[in-house]
């Protein structure tokens, strides 16, 4: 009987003991900032690339993949669909489908679909807009394996590296890389200017990031400075030019409204800036431009940092960091570009 009784309480002790570690490995994996998560996806020819930024921490502390980009970064397909629900495919019959809000997902082999259930509940990221899932549900469409505390120099900046493959299983040691040197974004030294002069008309400088909510209909105060700016520029250079100011949007073209020009949007989240003409080169690109720093003056408490961040990486090879996948901070800004049919979009937030 004492035999038994040794034999209970060992087993005992190595459950707690099992337990005891399952709890710490979780806060050593998911208690820290998530851009110290490095992520490897392997190639075909069994190389490893690099992706940083694809990785956030939920409040519970569980690991969570952007979507989209993950779907990229394995060459499968990403949707954000009408009804609340995103999907990521490795092709039309193998996918998992993700109900925002809720930890159910829908995962289709092909053949059949099953309800599965996720650690932690899919959601759109408040800090970068993406749509996330929990790591460990991408287990149906591909091998991973989440490395922690690698004692690898390479890896010394990171608390963790997150392994993807479509070919095989993931080795039991992480795969070492050479890593890309940090691009960090250009900062420009701080000013004293109280305002900014557009075309004789003063825009003073902001307190604060101008959140959309707080514009209305007066865009924060603004409303009559771009009144005098409106009887200051329309049909001065050319005569259709036109600069248009409602509560929602402010729009600036020389072919009439709607056509090639710039706007400044409110959205719920912050402003798109479009812009689908020249910005240098001309007397006309150039009033372009002192337009574009109005708008930049109009929601921004460091207008002159983030105008040149926008014109320059507009104009020349110097993108200031600003890319169509992440947001990058500049002055009191958090900026997003993308290009379609020949209208490059600013996505601007606040930098909280």
């Amino acid at each position: 009987m004492r035999s038994i009784h040794r034999k209970l309480i060992a087993i005992i002790l190595v459950l707690i003991f099992c337990i005891i570690n399952m709890g710490t490995y979780k806060n050593n994996a998911y208690a820290n900032n998530s851009d110290r998560y490095l992520v490897l996806v392997e190639q075909k020819n069994g190389s490893w690339k690099e992706y940083t930024n694809i990785v956030e921490v939920s409040d519970s502390g569980h690991l969570m993949i952007k979507a989209k980009r993950i779907a990229k970064a394995l060459g499968y397909t990403y949707d954000k669909n009408s009804n609340g629900t995103f999907d990521i495919k490795k092709d039309d019959s193998i996918y998992n489908s993700y109900i925002k809000n809720t930890n159910e997902y829908i995962y289709s082999d092909g053949i059949e679909e099953f309800t599965k259930l996720s650690p932690e509940n899919a959601y759109t990221s408040k800090l970068s807009e993406y749509n996330l899932c929990q790591v460990s549900t991408l287990s149906t469409l591909v091998f991973y394996k989440c490395f922690n505390n690698t004692g690898i120099q390479e890896y010394s900046g990171y608390d963790g590296i997150i392994c993807f493959s479509k070919y095989k299983d993931i080795p039991d040691t992480v795969p070492v890389i050479k890593l890309k040197p940090t691009i960090i974004p250009t900062k420009a030294p701080e000013s004293n200017e109280t305002s900014v002069n557009i075309e004789e008309i003063e825009f003073p400088l902001r307190s604060g990031f101008l959140k959309s909510s707080k514009a209305l209909s007066d865009w924060g105060g603004y409303g009559l400075i771009w009144t005098d700016l409106e009887r200051e520029v329309d049909g001065k250079i050319i005569e259709s030019t036109n600069l248009h100011i409602d509560s929602n949007k402010i729009e600036f073209t020389h072919l009439g409204l709607g056509s090639d020009g710039i706007s400044l949007t409110k959205e719920s989240k912050g402003y798109n800036l479009a812009i689908s003409v020249k910005l240098n080169g001309s007397i006309v690109a150039d009033q372009n431009a002192q337009i574009v720093k109005a708008m930049v003056a109009t929601i921004s408490s460091t207008p002159s940092e983030v105008y040149k961040a926008i014109y320059e990486s507009f104009t020349t090879n110097d993108t200031f960091g600003i890319n169509e996948e992440d947001y990058v901070a500049i002055g009191d800004c958090r900026i997003k570009v993308n290009m379609k049919n020949g209208i490059v979009t600013y996505y601007i937030r606040e930098n909280k």
